[in-house]
């Protein structure tokens, strides 16, 4: 049987929250703790309108009606006595399945289910032999699927398996000339591995086997859409078990060997913490679905999100680009460029086709609307943000030469429609829905769709100036100034506007977007923890004066006795659908708001979210995508806690595992190169296997302090910088950190970007860079004070936040460069 124990990690006994899902190729199956699968979902390759391709499921999509309480497969064994039901129990979990083992009548049982393109094999071993029953409660046939109805199931004795097919009801024309006479929506059988019998009663249909001791009992599910090719499939999976398994656990072994390990010094060997830069990686990878052999789509989350989309996808991506998974980071790039829509940009949601669609759920609006007319502006920057983080981490530079046109068109389309604020219309700009939230209703229909070309969002425009910030570094090195302008024109717009049009001094806060077509600007006022988003990369240096105001009104405002954060003030006006939001601490914006917390110096509200995540994570061992309190009397609820919530999904993966990397360890790997974010945890730490740049890292780091007391790199000591510059002799790189809170006498260099520099002549006051500049670098400061800053003795203008003693600067200039900052 399968072992997942040592590249593993183990689920508490039974499943959390009632239900855990495997991903692979065009396969999901749902896992049910009572025992069973609550759903198994097919993905097929042509376009229907079908509810689904194929299912076998006991609830509807995501978080809709339960048909029926029980699991829609079941499995029974019987050993010694009569029939007793499997309990997934004691798990390991790997990508593509789980494995464990438990006792029944004294028999040792060991089982696994495990996934394979488009196959999914459920198997036994055991000590005695075992009768063993796959039972389908059928009453699933009669409910979706209405556009492709479900035929007859029927057993095969030729086949040794159970077939299940839905008529054929393609909405759209097959392309290749194909005989149909075999083909529906949808087939699937059955198979299993010893002589099965076949029974139906009370509505459920079972397929028995008889193992021997100590043999493997399979039965294997697989999918197609033909009646033929279905058959070959099955045959296949069976002779081919031990080779696919081998190549599902070296590609798992491989992402498991190059994830990263972070330590806590003095603390729990299993703290939750550790184990979420653990297994992050490993669960992003499981929502990995095939396309072909060029593109990889990433599945929104363990549950319900049928679909694959610009949002949850992209975030995904970046923790596996960060644990080094090159593979999948890449195929997902691929992915992503070929599934854009009509107008060339990156859509909010793929359907199960990997096609773009309209998602009425979102009032989202139709993909041939213009870039920078009320589209999706974030899903595009996103996008820049992963093929800069992949390009800079392995210098693929065919994969960037091939995916750069389009994202350098999006880049032209997007400045074309931006006002001298930087402004334009953005992604959701905001909260979701605005006829529940107040908005005005436009005349023109399409205004009042949640994207409208009159809104820009808080968050979005960080968004926008951190992908307009790499996306210059991208066009530098391919030598490509007119791009380098466009972003130099949106970057330096939102660096003079952003804050005078989105942060409001009344409260603290900013405002959660704003219709700038109206004048004066109309600001809607919403705050919420996701207005952080803002902060996202190079985002915080739009309003580095402010974070010590926004930690405050976070930590005193939005702070709950039971969930830790949530989302929104509780004095926010009651008669909003969505004024319960304040008893809810969405995640999202965890990266954003820890790395806040460091920035800040905030240690108090960098302790509520580490508590929060140390409670909830050692409660199931699982992300939670929100924690739902929701109780009118302002007490905790226990049973509602998880009411709303859903769990490893994707985006909150993400903000969970890298807020921990940049506010626990201190570690800023978003920019090109590796730098120490300033701040301090609290915690002495060590992360360790952090593959980059061709290296692998450790970085070790003691002390308490915002500052870096001494900086070693192999044992080569670097001064006045935060770059962590590797030692070109060796690929393994140990970087030794001592923090103090003494601030440096001299400039510090926060930030070159992708660009490597050489800090010299540092002394009280003065510092000079040497760095090689492709045509643009972004530069970001620290000083005691207002400096004097040149280029080759020329003075340079820069932007200057007194509050936190911080030069931002960006240079559009190539070849080699001496800076000199002087604040002597």
């Amino acid at each position: 049987m399968i072992d997942f124990s040592p590249i593993g990690f183990s689920l508490p006994a039974g499943l959390p929250n009632k239900e855990y899902a495997l991903s692979d190729g065009t396969v999901t199956v749902m896992l049910d703790q009572s025992g069973g699968f609550n759903l198994i979902e097919y993905h097929g390759p042509r376009r229907t309108d079908a509810i689904r391709r194929s299912a076998f499921y006991s609830r509807e999509f995501w978080r809709g009606p339960v048909f029926f309480e029980e699991p829609a497969i079941t499995f029974e064994l019987a050993a010694v006595g009569k029939p007793s039901p499997l309990v997934f129990d004691n798990l390991t979990l790997a990508p593509f399945g789980v494995a464990g083992s438990f006792v029944t009548d004294k028999v040792e049982v060991a089982h696994a289910v495990w996934i394979c393109g488009n196959a999914i094999y459920v198997e036994w071993r055991a000590n005695h032999q075992l009768d063993i029953s796959l039972c389908v409660n059928e009453g699933f046939l009669q409910h979706g699927n209405v556009q492709a109805t479900w035929e007859e199931p029927l057993f095969e004795p030729s086949l040794n398996a159970l077939r299940y097919q839905m008529a054929r009801n393609f909405t759209a024309e097959t392309i290749e000339k194909l005989n149909t006479r075999h083909r529906h929506e949808a087939c699937s059988l059955i198979g299993a591995s010893h002589a099965a019998t076949h029974a139906v009663a009370d509505g459920r249909r079972r397929l028995t086997m008889r193992v021997p001791a100590d043999e493997a009992g399979r039965f294997i599910i697989v999918f197609a859409e033909d009646a033929i090719e279905v058959a070959w499939r099955l045959s296949s999976a069976r002779h081919e078990r031990d080779a696919a398994l081998q190549r599902q656990l070296t590609r798992y072994r491989r992402l498991a060997e190059r994830a990263p390990a972070l330590t806590l010094a003095a603390d729990r060997p299993d703290n939750p913490c550790s184990e979420i830069i653990r297994t992050s990686p490993l669960f992003a990878e499981s929502t990995r679905r095939e396309k072909n052999p060029l593109e990889v789509g990433l599945r929104a989350s363990t549950r319900g999100y049928g679909l694959w989309n610009g949002w949850d996808g992209q975030w995904g991506a970046q923790v596996l680009n960060a644990a080094g998974a090159d593979d999948t980071a890449r195929r997902h790039l691929n992915f992503v460029d070929a599934t854009r829509g009509p107008n060339d940009a990156i859509v909010m949601v793929m359907d199960h086709d990997f096609g773009p669609i309209h998602d009425r759920n979102f009032c989202t609006p139709s993909p041939e609307r213009r870039l920078g007319d009320g589209y999706h502006i974030n899903h595009e920057m996103w996008g820049v943000a992963n093929l800069h983080q992949y390009y800079f981490r392995t210098r693929d530079r065919a994969t960037l030469e091939r995916l750069y046109p389009n994202f350098r068109r999006s880049l032209l389309e997007i400045r074309a429609n931006t006002t001298p604020q930087g402004l334009c219309g953005s992604c959701f700009g905001g909260t979701d829905y605005n006829a529940q939230l107040g908005r005005p209703l436009f005349a023109e229909k399409v205004e009042n769709c949640t994207l409208t070309n009159r809104l820009s969002g808080s968050e979005d425009m960080g968004v926008l100036y951190n992908g307009c910030t790499l996306m210059a570094e991208l066009a530098a090195h391919l030598a490509d100034q007119e791009t380098i302008d466009a972003a130099l024109y949106i970057i330096s717009a939102l660096q003079r506007h952003y804050v005078a049009i989105f942060y409001d001094p009344t409260c603290g806060w900013l405002y959660d977007c704003v219709w700038w077509k109206e004048n004066p600007v109309n600001h809607h006022h919403y705050p919420r923890t996701t207005n952080m988003l803002a902060l996202n990369g190079y985002g915080e240096q739009l309003l580095l004066d402010h974070l010590a105001t926004f930690a405050t009104f976070i930590r005193t405002k939005m702070r709950h006795p039971h969930v830790g954060l949530q989302s929104a003030p509780r004095e926010h006006p009651p008669d909003s659908p969505f004024a319960r939001l304040d008893d809810n601490w969405h995640q999202n914006a965890t990266h954003e708001t820890l790395k806040l917390a460091r920035l800040a110096g905030d240690s108090e509200l960098l302790q509520i979210q580490l508590e929060t995540i140390t409670r909830y994570f050692d409660a199931n061992k699982t992300i939670l995508e929100n924690i739902h309190h929701a109780h009118p009397a302002g007490r905790l609820k226990p049973e509602n806690v998880f009411r709303t919530n859903s769990w490893w999904q994707n985006m909150t993966v993400k903000a969970w595992w890298n807020g921990i990397v940049e506010a626990v360890a201190g570690l800023r790997y978003e920019r090109g190169q590796l730098e120490h974010l300033p701040g301090d945890s609290g915690h002495d730490t060590t992360i360790s296997n952090f593959h980059w740049g061709g290296h692998v890292w450790r970085i070790d780091v003691t002390g308490r302090g915002r500052w870096i007391g001494q900086l070693t790199v192999n044992d080569r000591q670097l001064s006045a910088t935060h770059q962590l510059t590797a030692d070109a002799t060796s690929s393994a790189q140990h970087v030794v950190i001592r923090k103090t809170d003494q601030p440096p006498a001299c400039p510090q260099l926060l930030s070159a970007g992708a660009t490597a520099a050489a800090t010299t002549a540092d002394s009280p006051g003065l510092l000079e860079l040497n760095l090689h500049s492709n045509g643009f670098v972004p530069l970001q400061l620290y000083c005691p004070k207002r400096p004097a800053i040149t280029l080759h003795g020329t003075p340079i203008d820069f932007h200057w936040f007194a509050g936190t003693s911080q030069a931002v600067l960006h240079i559009a200039r190539r070849g080699d460069l001496r800076i000199t900052i002087d604040c002597r």
